[in-house]
């Protein structure tokens, strides 16, 4: 599993497209939320 600083580093990497995401919501569909393909991300990595 991948480390609390590791986690850490890709939230913050994650950041900027959840601000972008959110300014952009009533253009597009509501898309999945970014913590959910975070965890996924989180499981993925051995």
């Amino acid at each position: 599993m991948a480390s609390p600083g590791c986690l850490w580093l890709l939230a913050v990497a994650l950041l900027p497209w959840t601000c972008a995401s959110r300014a952009l919501q009533h253009l597009d569909p509501p898309a999945p939320l970014p913590l959910v393909i975070w965890h996924g991300m989180a499981v993925a990595i051995p």
